[in-house]
């Protein structure tokens, strides 16, 4: 029995290791796309608004890619789903290197490399997630606080390649770096198949129960227990297989039906629309007011990274002992790091900005950390988290898109960066405002948390 349970545990570290590393290969190129902005802008001399559209681009090709992971996954498991989405991200930033127009880097970088990015990801969630059995909250946390050692690598080392290499060769070391998915995701579980149920007994349960029922009724007329048991007051006993209602897609997938989960989807835009404004231009704002070199931008990402990484790890401890609900932690960060984008009305030195990339990473850190998993996993159920991420991440990938390139157009109009920044600030803060309804539509979670039917 001990040797079962250490050899179950020696599983759960090497896939949470290996996850959190092909993670780290990517999350990368999502955090930084202020440095990609600068030597594009450089390069094919293009207004802020159209050379801003890349790189939001290959974050939302990213995040609505998060649906087809998450509707494959069940047939093709996360072990070939993340090692496909490392072929085709390979492939996208090796033909990048090529391109000879601004308009290719939409579909080489913006498309193919963020397609491949994001079965990458929603791989690499299912992955922790099939293979932990308790404590699955925190493993999210280590997972995402590991793959952010990747944002703090790369802003210096992405800069280092351009100044060494220029912007094509980048792109060809890159997508050698990232083929490395590829070995990697091999050690992660293939498909895993479950009990074929034609209903989720914990759903039909809790509607049953809300319709003031106990027991259902059998083919025969006799009554039957809603665990598929003894029902009360007869000693028949009918199996799982006996009951064949075919459900609908809304029963098969019912946190659609619920409207918390549409405004945490919601708070989720209007934060990345803030969080994609502040990302895609901090490198440029520093810049242009002289506030540090290329070099003193780029260190900049990787504060924000190291602040995002104990962030996600933070908020992982939080919610798994049981202290805070993950609903009211959300709020407070998302809260805190719209109030202090408000600083970027005024004059900053770069101490002072340091400080605020520092409050940016951990509020940034309530997105795709331990949390975002945590809540929908609640909300949606294990059967159904892989499709629930997926809704989630097109839908907020509206905000990320849209949020540099608005930025931009703002600021070819008005020459500052102010408008735009105080715009990314009301956006946060009301990401914030938006979920208090729903502070106790999610309870807090425990230490452990075991699945079983």
């Amino acid at each position: 029995m001990e040797r079962c349970c250490s050899k179950a545990k020696s599983r759960e570290l090497v896939v949470l290791v290996a996850a959190s590393s092909v993670r780290l290969l990517f999350t990368g190129l999502w955090f930084t796309p202020g440095i990609l902005y600068v030597a594009f802008r450089d390069a094919f001399q293009q207004s802020a608004a159209v050379t801003s559209w890349i790189t939001s681009l290959q974050y939302f090709t990213t995040c609505i890619t998060g649906a087809v992971g998450g509707f494959v996954m069940p047939r093709f498991g996360s072990r070939l789903v993340t090692m496909t989405g490392g072929i085709i991200l390979s492939g996208g930033l090796l033909t990048s290197m090529w391109t000879t127009h601004i308009a290719h880097l939409f579909i080489t970088y913006g498309v193919l490399a963020g397609f491949g990015a994001g079965l990458g990801y929603i791989g690499c969630l299912e992955a922790v997630k099939e293979t932990f059995t308790s404590n699955v909250n925190m493993a999210f946390g280590v997972s995402a606080f590991i793959a952010n050692f990747g944002i703090m690598i790369f802003p210096p080392v992405l800069q280092l390649l351009i100044d060494t290499y220029t912007w094509r060769g980048m792109f060809l070391v890159l997508a050698g770096v990232e083929l490395n998915i590829i070995v990697v995701a091999a050690v992660f579980p293939g498909r895993h198949r479950r009990p074929q149920f034609e209903t989720s007994i914990a759903q039909e349960t809790a509607e049953s129960y809300s319709r003031g029922d106990t027991c259902s009724d059998t083919n025969d007329g006799t009554k039957d227990s809603l665990l598929h048991g003894g029902s009360p007051g007869t000693d028949q006993t009918v199996s799982l297989e006996d009951k064949t209602v075919k459900p609908t897609f809304l029963q098969n997938h019912y946190f659609l039906r619920n409207r918390h989960y549409y405004l945490y989807v919601l708070s989720g835009t209007l934060f990345l629309f803030g969080a994609g404004i502040i990302l895609g231009h901090l490198s440029a704002y520093t810049l242009q007011n002289n506030i540090t070199d290329s070099y003193g931008a780029a260190m900049l990402y990787t504060v924000n990274a190291l602040s995002m990484a104990c962030g996600k790890l933070l908020h992982g401890v939080v919610i798994t002992k049981n202290r805070i609900n993950p609903i009211k932690l959300h709020i407070f960060v998302c809260g805190i790091g719209g109030l202090a984008t408000l600083i970027f009305l005024f004059h900053i030195p770069l101490p002072v900005l340091y400080a605020y990339v520092v409050v940016f990473g951990a509020s940034n850190a309530s997105i795709g950390g331990a949390l975002m998993p945590s809540i929908l996993l609640q909300m949606a159920g294990s059967d159904n988290f892989s499709f629930s991420v997926g809704v989630y991440t097109v839908i907020t990938a509206i905000g990320s898109l849209v949020g540099a390139p608005v930025a931009g157009w703002i600021y070819d109009v008005t020459s500052s960066y102010t408008t735009p920044f105080l715009l990314a600030a009301i956006s946060m803060i009301s990401s914030a405002f938006i979920m208090v309804t729903s502070c106790h539509q999610i309870k807090p979670i425990q230490a452990n948390t075991n699945e079983e039917v």
